[in-house]
């Protein structure tokens, strides 16, 4: 009689927990991207954006391709070794981004509500006009409501 009540329980918890992992009250983190134990974030114009970082060369070739969104006021920063004229297609995103091209601590370019292409083969490649040694994807419409634009200091924390 023990060992059923046991099994009960564990059954309980085992689908307890695949519930609230589904409904999103538990996050798993994605695997594919660099965590770091203190929150990297970038400030803009007093506004604070927290970040999933792309540093290694199969986390930027993933970036957000195939994700279904990114939170509100997060984003994801490429982090290059060098400056340079980096340049970013859309190719199997499912939703539109803002894009902030960064050379140390200064916007050099932001190319604002890129949409998804309709068909791969109409995809337009982005290029800033100065070289970059960052890049910051975060959701569309974030840039306009942070008004960020070339020029604007951005502070950059925790990336390592």
């Amino acid at each position: 009689m023990k060992k059923i009540i046991f099994i009960y329980l564990l059954l309980v918890v085992v689908l307890g927990s695949f519930v609230l992992i589904k409904s999103g009250y538990i996050k798993i983190p994605s695997s594919n991207l660099t965590q770091n134990t203190n929150q990297a974030y970038v400030e803009v114009n007093n506004n604070k954006i927290k970040l999933l970082l792309a540093k290694t060369p199969q986390e930027q070739m993933a970036g957000l391709s195939n994700k279904d969104k990114l939170d509100a006021e997060s984003g994801m920063l490429f982090v290059f070794k060098q400056k340079d004229y980096v340049q970013f297609w859309m190719k199997n995103m499912k939703f539109a981004i803002d894009m902030i091209y960064i050379s140390d601590n200064k916007i050099v370019d932001v190319f604002q509500n890129l949409k998804p292409p309709s068909d791969q083969k109409s995809i337009q490649i982005y290029r800033p006009r100065e070289k970059a040694n960052f890049v910051l994807q975060i959701n569309a419409g974030l840039a306009q409501k942070y008004k960020i634009k070339p020029g604007d200091k951005i502070t950059l924390k925790n990336i390592k």
